[in-house]
């Protein structure tokens, strides 16, 4: 079977132990913050890491740098890079600084150019596969939030706003579905590992017809970015929707 994760059927209350082995109920969509804030800090500081040990070495690799780029590199570098900086803008989520935009492409800078923009690749690719993640998880999230919508930023971690006033409101007012799907893909995208053999325990709690109708399409996204099988128990036919080719009724199988 492999490597197993298990999102389980009661999700928005977790339970530890203290030191004295005393039993502590932990309100997840409470933790979420703290929890998005830990996952971006753990990625700034392996950005960190990157960067000083490019930094270091710069002048080293651009003294032994023979060729440098084009005119139409250069262009298509910019391009690239200020898409890029877009989406790290967006999340809030490094201090990596642009480049100064020059007036025109210069050939005696052509080779700082390319040791800068092979470097921005480089430190890029830190961030790549978690702005992925963010991507798919603001996206399934504020397609399912009604006159909200939820952003991530470093300085508050996950956040809650009216789409027509950009009032902030509390994840604690959210209501016990929007919780559920908000706790369900925070454990589908962050926690759970690639190419494991994933369990999910009635996804359809709290859930409205509409979501339940969405949920295998974002489940097999998911699935299909991280690698891994996914095994779902449910009573809902809303669930499975268009999928019935992939499921397996036990009352059949044991012949009930």
């Amino acid at each position: 079977l492999g490597k197993v994760f298990y999102i389980r059927e009661q999700r928005l209350v977790s339970e530890e132990f203290d030191r004295f082995d005393e039993s502590i109920l932990k309100d997840e969509i409470k933790e979420l913050p703290k929890k998005f804030k830990l996952l971006l800090d753990r990625n700034s500081s392996e950005y960190s890491s990157k960067s000083n040990e490019l930094d270091s070495s710069y002048p080293n690799r651009l003294f032994k740098t023979n060729n440098g780029i084009t005119k139409d590199e250069y262009e298509k570098s910019i391009k690239l890079m200020n898409e890029r900086f877009e989406k790290l803008n967006k999340y809030n989520i490094s201090d990596i600084r642009g480049l100064e935009e020059l007036n025109s492409f210069q050939i005696e800078h052509s080779k700082a150019l390319k040791v800068y923009f092979d470097d921005f690749e480089k430190k890029y690719k830190v961030f790549e596969d978690f702005i992925e993640q963010l991507d798919l998880f603001t996206d399934i999230i504020n397609s399912r939030l009604k006159f909200k919508e939820i952003k991530i930023s470093r300085e508050k971690g996950i956040v809650v706003y009216k789409s027509d006033t950009g009032e902030q409101l509390k994840l604690s007012y959210l209501s016990s579905g929007e919780k559920q799907e908000i706790i369900l893909f925070y454990e589908l995208i962050f926690e759970s590992e690639k190419n494991v053999h994933l369990l999910i325990d009635e996804p359809e709690i709290s859930l409205h017809i509409e979501w339940q109708l969405k949920f295998m399409d974002d489940l097999l996204k998911i699935a299909d970015k991280k690698m891994f099988k996914v095994t779902v128990a449910t009573h809902s036919p809303q669930i499975i929707n268009n999928h019935w080719d992939i499921q397996i009724d036990l009352g059949e199988l044991y012949g009930n």
